[in-house]
Protein backbone atom coordinates (compact mmCIF):
# COMPACT_ATOMS: atom_id res chain seq x y z
CA UNK A 1 0.00 0.00 0.00
CA UNK A 2 1.69 3.53 -0.71
CA UNK A 3 2.08 6.08 1.72
CA UNK A 4 -1.40 8.10 2.19
CA UNK A 5 -0.08 11.70 2.35
CA UNK A 6 -2.77 14.26 3.78
CA UNK A 7 -2.50 17.52 5.70
CA UNK A 8 -2.76 17.26 9.25
CA UNK A 9 -1.38 20.84 10.26
CA UNK A 10 -2.52 24.23 8.94
CA UNK A 11 -1.22 27.56 9.87
CA UNK A 12 -2.78 30.80 11.76
CA UNK A 13 -2.86 32.62 8.43
CA UNK A 14 -4.16 29.47 6.47
CA UNK A 15 -6.86 29.11 9.10
CA UNK A 16 -7.54 32.91 8.76
CA UNK A 17 -7.95 32.61 4.97
CA UNK A 18 -10.10 29.51 4.57
CA UNK A 19 -12.17 31.30 7.81
CA UNK A 20 -13.32 34.26 5.25
CA UNK A 21 -13.74 31.17 2.41
CA UNK A 22 -14.88 28.17 3.66
CA UNK A 23 -14.93 26.16 0.43
CA UNK A 24 -10.90 27.24 -0.13
CA UNK A 25 -9.66 24.42 2.46
CA UNK A 26 -11.52 21.67 0.58
CA UNK A 27 -10.27 22.73 -2.85
CA UNK A 28 -6.81 23.32 -1.25
CA UNK A 29 -6.96 19.43 -0.04
CA UNK A 30 -8.27 18.50 -3.28
CA UNK A 31 -5.33 20.20 -4.68
CA UNK A 32 -2.94 18.77 -2.38
CA UNK A 33 -3.96 15.43 -3.22
CA UNK A 34 -4.11 15.48 -6.87
CA UNK A 35 -0.77 17.31 -7.06
CA UNK A 36 1.25 14.45 -4.29
CA UNK A 37 -0.15 11.67 -5.93
CA UNK A 38 1.35 13.08 -9.56
CA UNK A 39 4.70 13.98 -7.45
CA UNK A 40 6.50 12.80 -4.93
CA UNK A 41 7.89 15.33 -2.91
CA UNK A 42 8.44 16.82 0.80
CA UNK A 43 7.52 20.57 -0.31
CA UNK A 44 4.78 21.40 -2.72
CA UNK A 45 3.73 25.21 -3.89
CA UNK A 46 0.08 24.85 -4.43
CA UNK A 47 -2.01 27.94 -5.85
CA UNK A 48 -5.93 27.71 -5.29
CA UNK A 49 -8.79 30.55 -6.86
CA UNK A 50 -5.30 32.92 -7.25
CA UNK A 51 -4.16 31.93 -3.09
CA UNK A 52 -0.45 30.69 -2.37
CA UNK A 53 -0.23 28.12 -0.24
CA UNK A 54 3.21 25.97 0.49
CA UNK A 55 2.28 22.77 1.56
CA UNK A 56 5.69 20.73 3.57
CA UNK A 57 6.59 17.74 5.44
CA UNK A 58 6.52 18.19 9.07
CA UNK A 59 7.96 14.86 9.97
CA UNK A 60 5.06 13.99 12.42
CA UNK A 61 1.58 14.51 11.50
CA UNK A 62 1.89 14.56 7.88
CA UNK A 63 2.01 18.00 5.82
CA UNK A 64 1.27 21.46 6.96
CA UNK A 65 -0.39 24.01 4.76
CA UNK A 66 0.60 27.13 5.08
CA UNK A 67 1.09 30.74 3.70
CA UNK A 68 4.46 31.54 1.77
CA UNK A 69 5.19 34.58 4.21
CA UNK A 70 4.49 32.48 7.23
CA UNK A 71 7.45 29.52 5.71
Amino acid sequence: MPHMKYIGVITIGVSERVDRAPDLLEKLLRAFAEEAHRVDDWFYEIEVEGHRFFVADNGEDGYTAMLPEEY
